[in-house]
């Protein structure tokens, strides 16, 4: 609350002379003629229930102004009094008069906080779950489409769980669409059968048993060869029933099914689209590279540059794919026709991005060069560092740790500035928090 009062004083305050003006309009409101002498000055502290009709803010300065400059007040008292009114003025008007509401409405957004977020601001708690809610709608979007990327993720970060989940699905799978469940078993039951021979070895019986001598129970070893040849053509038959995916089925019943066309123009204007909207990037990649190398006095060699080049190209896209929204964004933009936004927006991610992406890059060649030379010229003479110095030092001073969930589970954040998409992919990232 200090904070506000603080803020809220720079915006009244006044280190010169008390206003002295007079405003006749508003200077004796309540408290003139018989109503004054009918009114009672209580001696109370604070405010009693049942009072109604009190000024605020600028008009009950006003009110009292005159007075103040008659009681004998220092003018820094009339001024933290004039700031204090204000500041009761604002805090009404903020709580619509209900401060008891107010609080109840600041309690209401502590509720948000999960485990290790107390001591975050509504605001910040008001940015997390709305990141969080985002986070859900692209999950069940993906899911809405099939879940190839949940799907991945799974696998990738929960393998055994993955699996678990995978049994229970196709158990479900089994009672709402049998069909389907068993065209997928049998195909695999097939190839195995296949894998290991059996149409040969049916083909065997079938030219041995009509020469076979008669001997009791012939009739119905016959009968049991044939039932099995019977199982095994029944399992080919299954799974040589062609079903349609749902969303293939979907696509027809809507007359959709022409989405690969539509693709294919989609990134032939794309491609021709980021030979435009790509130069502006290029041009500020290379003039941070010259900016970054000559503030380090140093010039570049054209294999260097190359590296340069390719690192940036790496992380800037793997930060575009890590934007929120931004695939979205362009996608739309190539459907409605809007190359002029889509350049834009190109641009602006690349004024964000790029200048830090660019100078890390940069610096790590140069350092790279710099290191070299004095490591080579005392290779002699300095014996070679600890295994466990190498190791310290190889992350940059970073602390490597092992998490058994989420990060959120332990209060940190994903530093999306600094993690790539292949770290993601192999589980890694750089936290913060």
């Amino acid at each position: 609350m200090a904070d506000d009062a603080a803020v809220m004083e720079a915006q009244v305050a006044d280190i010169g002379a008390i206003d002295t003006s007079t405003d006749t309009s508003t200077s004796d409101i309540g408290l003139t003629g018989e109503s004054a002498a009918s009114e009672t000055i209580d001696s109370g502290d604070k405010p009693q229930s049942g009072e109604t009709g009190h000024l605020r803010g600028a008009e009950l300065y006003r009110a009292v102004k005159e007075k103040l400059k008659q009681s004998g007040l220092t003018p820094a008292e009339q001024r933290s009094l004039r700031n204090a009114i204000h500041i009761a003025g604002k805090a009404d008007e903020m709580s619509g008069g209900d401060l008891t509401r107010f609080e109840s409405e600041r309690q209401a957004y502590q509720q948000l906080a999960m485990e290790g977020e107390e001591s975050l601001t509504p605001e910040d708690l008001i940015s997390t779950v709305r990141e969080d809610r985002q986070q859900l709608q692209g999950i069940l979007n993906d899911i809405a489409s099939g879940a190839p990327k949940l799907v991945d993720e799974l696998f990738t970060d929960h393998p055994e769980s993955a699996k678990v989940l995978t049994t229970r699905a196709m158990d479900k799978l089994a009672e709402l669409d049998n069909e389907r469940f068993s065209n997928y078993v049998a195909k695999s039951a097939v190839s195995y059968l296949q894998s290991q021979g059996i149409a040969v070895e049916f083909a065997v019986l079938n030219e041995f048993l009509p020469s076979m001598p008669d001997f009791p129970g012939k009739n119905r070893f016959v009968q049991a060869i044939q039932k099995l040849y019977g199982a095994v053509n029944g399992l080919e038959t299954i799974a040589s029933k062609q079903i349609a995916s749902p969303e293939t089925k979907q696509a027809t019943e809507t007359g959709t099914n022409n989405g690969s066309i539509e693709e294919r123009e989609q990134n032939v204007l794309r491609y021709e689209w980021n030979r435009t909207a790509g130069a502006e990037n290029v041009k500020l990649r290379d003039s941070e590279i010259a900016r970054v190398s000559g503030t380090r006095k140093v010039t570049l060699t054209e294999a260097e540059r190359k590296e340069i080049q390719s690192g940036v190209k790496e992380e800037f896209e793997a930060r575009l794919a890590a934007t929120r929204n931004y695939g979205e964004a362009m996608r739309g933009y190539l459907k409605s026709g809007n190359q002029r936004a889509y350049s834009e927006r190109a641009a602006s991610e690349g004024k964000k991005l790029l200048p830090s992406i660019v100078a890390r890059h940069t610096n790590a060649v140069i350092d790279k060069r710099t290191q070299a030379k004095p490591a080579n010229s005392s290779a002699k003479a300095a014996p070679a560092a600890p295994r466990g110095a190498q190791q310290s030092t190889g992350n940059g001073g970073n602390l490597v740790q092992w998490i058994a969930g989420p990060p959120k589970t332990v209060g940190k954040q994903v530093d999306y500035m600094r993690t790539s998409n292949a770290m993601l992919v192999r589980g890694e990232a750089y936290l913060k928090g």
